[in-house]
């Protein structure tokens, strides 16, 4: 369920991809059985890719999802516009309970969002406002009008932090995107337990992405 504070404080936030990667030691892809995950998950379509890293491509148009699986590398993506909070990552369980035990070294978990400014200011340029000051000062020392910039954070430990990417769309847009991610270094072999906390981990991550959030903007 969304909370009241993310209604309130995410009024005009338009919520884009969610997405979870886990890498771990590499993995015989002919151990993986096709049959198994057409059976137990809901992709409808399931086949080794053909991309330049070989791996089995997953996706479901009707669920807006798809998944990657790879010699050392696991994606799992949630294509919806839909609340955070309202999403499941039952999906991703169905996935690791249809394949070979993993002994995973780390996973990361990914939310975007964007937002429009306000009076159409240009999105870079609504970024230096924020995080680039004094601007006249750097543009002397350039030499040059600064007109857009990004921001890119990490916080936490080196082993369990978060990494956060303010930038415009483009650099002409008004839609400023902040890319969050959650990084993890735990090493996890027991596969209920990993998507425990997988589960887990995502609902926590969600008060740190608003008040994320409700920082930047109250700048």
């Amino acid at each position: 369920m969304t909370t009241a504070t993310e209604r309130s404080s995410l009024a005009d936030i338009h919520y884009r991809d969610t997405s979870c990667v886990l890498l771990y030691d590499p993995k015989d892809l002919a151990e993986v059985d096709l049959n198994l995950l057409r059976r137990d998950t809901p992709f409808e379509e399931i086949q080794y890719s053909k991309s330049e890293v070989p791996g089995i491509a997953m996706q479901s148009e009707e669920r807006f999802i798809r998944a990657v699986i790879q010699y050392t590398r696991l994606e799992f993506v949630q294509m919806l516009d839909s609340p955070f909070a309202e999403r499941s990552m039952d999906v991703l369980g169905q996935i690791m309970r249809a394949l070979p035990e993993l002994s995973v070294k780390s996973f990361g978990l990914n939310y975007t969002v964007a937002w429009t400014t306000a009076d159409s200011e240009p999105a870079g340029q609504y970024v230096c406002g924020q995080f680039l000051s004094p601007q006249a000062r750097l543009e002397e020392q350039l030499g040059n009008r600064v007109f857009a910039g990004s921001v890119r954070m990490f916080f936490g430990e080196p082993g369990q932090y978060r990494d956060l990417r303010l930038t415009p769309e483009t650099l002409k847009s008004d839609n400023v995107v902040l890319q969050y991610h959650y990084h993890n270094e735990e090493s996890v072999r027991d596969r209920d337990r990993l998507i425990r906390l997988l589960a887990e981990q995502y609902a926590s991550e969600l008060p740190r992405l608003t008040r994320a959030l409700e920082t930047i903007r109250r700048r």
